[in-house]
């Protein structure tokens, strides 16, 4: 990241999917490159698409809330970086209960999303402290760095990655991490999880609407209008979906 920002550039994208063990060269490495941004570049948030949202910075998430323009800055990334080392003590995204929450893809009643994107967008562009009890768990010197240097809401606070290297925490142990390996024995695969009401319907008029023009968070914001639109109406969509929704529950194994 040091690297990329001291050629003038913004990732936009940082997360640990986009951080891959290459083994031929014994090295980590940033990949999906080709939608690398200037810092300084000025873009319309309302069809940007460059971003993951459970990773993106509140500066983000404000200028989609607002459905306005964002002047980008290499701090973005170093936001979305200091997520990723934090997903590594809490083994999932920091943010993802809170865009389930907002957006149905969780537990919730029947699936049934609650504000859709905005509402996420809302509440980490405007919460004093988004990370909540999650700092609490940062007790370790690597973690204490990245909450007290990284995941700050002022972008100019954030610490740049040239500062980064300088810290003893982040220079020395990381440094002597051992090689990833292939596990011998393949993982236990997840139990199955059926699919909502609401996600099938995703399924099904996702495309719809992509033809129709919508783009980047307004895909989902879309859907989510029809989805409550449905439920209004009710219809004969609406019972076959929630047919099939309980049709898949009952083919879990353990199901009752």
């Amino acid at each position: 990241m040091a690297f990329l920002h001291s050629r003038c550039f913004v990732h936009g994208d940082m997360k640990p999917s986009n951080i891959m063990w290459f083994g031929p060269r014994d090295r980590w490495k940033i990949i999906d490159m080709d939608g690398l941004r200037t810092p300084s570049e000025v873009v319309d948030m309302r069809d940007a698409e460059f971003y993951t949202a459970i990773y993106a910075a509140p500066e983000i998430a404000r200028a989609v809330a607002e459905e306005g323009p964002l002047r980008l800055s290499r701090r973005l990334d170093v936001w979305s970086v200091g997520l990723s080392v934090l997903e590594m003590k809490l083994l999932r995204p920091a943010f993802q209960s809170k865009w389930e929450a907002c957006c149905g893809d969780g537990d919730g009643e029947q699936g049934t999303p609650s504000g859709g994107p905005r509402e996420f967008f809302r509440w980490l562009g405007s919460s004093a402290d988004p990370l909540g009890d999650a700092r609490g768990l940062c007790e370790s010197e690597v973690l204490q760095v990245v909450a007290g240097r990284m995941l700050l809401l002022d972008p100019l606070e954030r610490a740049s990655p040239a500062q980064l290297q300088q810290e003893p925490a982040l220079s020395g142990p990381l440094g002597a991490l051992a090689k990833p390996a292939l596990a011998e024995e393949a993982p236990e695969e997840p139990k199955a999880k059926p699919k909502s009401a609401w996600q099938l319907f995703q399924e099904a008029h996702k495309a719809e609407v992509l033809e129709e023009g919508f783009l980047g968070p307004k895909v989902v914001q879309e859907l989510h209008r029809r989805w409550k639109q449905l439920q209004a109406e009710g219809g004969e969509e609406l019972a076959q979906l929630k047919a099939r929704e309980a049709e898949m529950r009952s083919c879990l194994p353990d199901a009752r």
